[in-house]
């Protein structure tokens, strides 16, 4: 796991739930670093994971939601860091459309030893519909669910999209996103809790 994710999700913590929370997380037993993560480095999931409970434990939000918002909160950082690349995307179903073909490649030209999940293309249709299959190694569809959501945000399209997912694999390693944003003037879609709307 990338070390950026690691400070990220100490950071989100912080942000959402407090300084002491953010301590209590990075205090968790059984850490590989005792809760010390650099930007470049690269740690085991486990310590991931052990954070998300141990704050989960702390806030009485569950591992799945919490982990959700996180995702949520990671794309606006991403989108930041990396504000070249995605000026060249008008909206969120281009980007999530080339998360495999574009976003990725670039990731390992600056991080040769990440592994990475992946996003695959089923079915595009335009700017309005898209089908997408996340699979990895690591149990984050969560994660990869909130990073969408995050997605449409960044293009002021949450309002007007729906999201459905269909798990493939119970473990959260492989999942399918159908992802369907009308066309900017629609009326609002029907309100579903989103992790932007579950603080």
């Amino acid at each position: 796991m990338m070390g950026m994710v690691m400070r990220s999700f100490a950071s989100f913590v912080e942000d959402h739930y407090g300084e002491e929370v953010a301590d209590e997380a990075l205090s968790t037993e059984g850490l590989s670093t005792d809760g010390a993560y650099t930007t470049v480095g690269y740690y085991p999931t486990d310590d991931l994971v052990k954070m998300v409970i141990t704050t989960s434990n702390s806030t009485d939000v569950e591992v799945p939601v919490l982990i959700q918002r996180f995702g949520f909160d990671l794309f606006s950082k991403l989108a930041d860091g990396h504000a070249d690349m995605m000026q060249d995307f008008t909206n969120p179903i281009d980007l999530l459309a080339s998360i495999e073909s574009v976003i990725h490649v670039n990731v390992r030209r600056l991080y040769k030893d990440t592994e990475l999940p992946r996003f695959d293309v089923i079915e595009r249709q335009g700017d309005e519909h898209l089908t997408l299959a996340y699979s990895s190694t690591r149990p984050f569809a969560d994660l990869a669910h909130g990073l969408v959501h995050g997605c449409l945000n960044h293009f002021g399209a949450e309002g007007r999209a729906t999201v459905e997912r269909e798990d493939v694999k119970a473990d959260g390693t492989s999942s399918v996103f159908r992802i369907a944003v009308r066309p900017e003037g629609s009326e609002p879609c029907e309100t579903k809790p989103t992790p932007s709307s579950q603080d």
